[in-house]
């Protein structure tokens, strides 16, 4: 009731009484989750926020919702040593779970990290996968562009970002 009216304060303490309700330390996570949420998108509070991501994260170190938004957060600050971490424990899941445009913007910011890092292989597969989720959001078109066919060109479609352009043109006509 509280979030449809958006009486944030009183959602935090509703959040807050429900995890002496939880005995399961997962969906007790869930709830830390939930409340760093609303701490991080309706109040502002971001450091507060991060508290409650991390405090999820000790209690299931899985918690999906917890890092994906801890990993944003740290990514967004710059933190770019504790992002590569993040991401690395969330890239099997996040090819599957979540919205397409949080995916995408994720193996784009995975993709930068890992460039930085100074692996360009796996940077490179991941800005594909980026570029692959955008095309699927966007366009509505399902391609694979690291497949056979692009490995086995005499000349890489992937050697510059117009020659990876017209490639996907081509794909998808």
């Amino acid at each position: 009731i509280y979030l449809r009216q958006e009486r944030w304060h009183d959602a935090l303490e509703t959040l807050e009484s429900e995890l002496d309700i939880w005995d399961g330390e997962r969906e007790q996570a869930g709830v830390l989750a939930r409340m760093g949420q609303v701490l991080l998108e309706r109040l502002d509070a971001p450091a507060k926020a991060q508290r409650r991501f991390e405090q999820a994260l000790k209690l299931d170190a899985e918690c999906y919702p917890a890092l994906v938004a801890l990993f944003d957060l740290v990514y967004e600050r710059g933190e770019r040593g504790r992002a590569l971490q993040l991401a690395e424990r969330l890239v099997r899941r996040m090819s599957s779970e979540g919205a397409p445009d949080r995916r995408s913007r994720f193996y784009l910011r995975r993709g930068l990290l890992l460039r930085d890092d100074g692996d360009l292989p796996r940077a490179a597969d991941s800005l594909v996968v980026a570029l692959e989720q955008t095309l699927t959001d966007e366009q509505h078109v399902v391609i694979s562009l690291a497949d056979e066919r692009a490995m086995s060109q005499q000349r890489s479609p992937f050697q510059t970002v117009g020659s990876l352009a017209d490639y996907a043109e081509r794909l998808i006509q």
